[in-house]
């Protein structure tokens, strides 16, 4: 008989074996990638919460090798770093958007409500200065901001009025 060359494989299972390496060198970059993003999304202090036990590991007696735990410091540093960065870069956007953003303060109503009625007629008197009596340019009736034509005022209502009953439900409550 002869002898039988070495490497010479069945070519089904020569192609089954490099698409089993294929395979577990894809599924090791998948690991590594899971690694890197669960380091991504931990917070700095988690991290170096990370690198003490590492270090408690590393002196407790079979516990992680010195060249395994100096290699996992380092990503955890490495990771902190980039923990810190990120977090600076979140802050300095939150404060941009924090000033471009308007402020709404709620309850400024109750606080401007009771305007003294000078200021609110000085306004008015303004605002009617500035306007033309008639129509415009193309025939339509001149309107303020309220959308109302000029001469027609609004009685103006504070919140202590609205909500006053009337008289004829004071009398049926009494």
């Amino acid at each position: 008989m002869g002898k039988r060359k070495k490497g010479s494989m069945n070519p089904a299972q020569a192609h089954a074996k490099k698409m089993k390496q294929r395979h577990l060198k894809r599924q090791k970059e998948k690991r590594q990638e899971a690694r890197d993003l669960r380091f991504r999304k931990m917070a700095p202090d988690r991290i170096l919460n990370e690198i003490k036990k590492v270090e408690r590991l590393e002196k407790e007696e079979g516990g992680l090798s010195k060249e395994h735990a100096r290699v996992r410091k380092k990503k955890l540093r490495d990771a902190h770093e980039a923990a810190l960065k990120r977090r600076k870069e979140q802050e300095k956007k939150e404060r941009e958007k924090s000033a471009m953003e308007p402020v709404v303060v709620r309850g400024l109503t109750r606080i401007f409500r009771d305007i003294p009625k000078e200021t609110a007629e000085k306004k008015d008197k303004k605002q009617d200065e500035g306007r033309k009596e008639g129509a415009d340019a193309r025939g339509g009736l001149i309107v303020d901001a309220s959308g109302l034509p000029p001469g027609v005022t609004v009685e103006k209502v504070t919140a202590d009025q609205y909500y006053q009953p009337s008289p004829a439900a004071a009398a049926a409550a009494a």
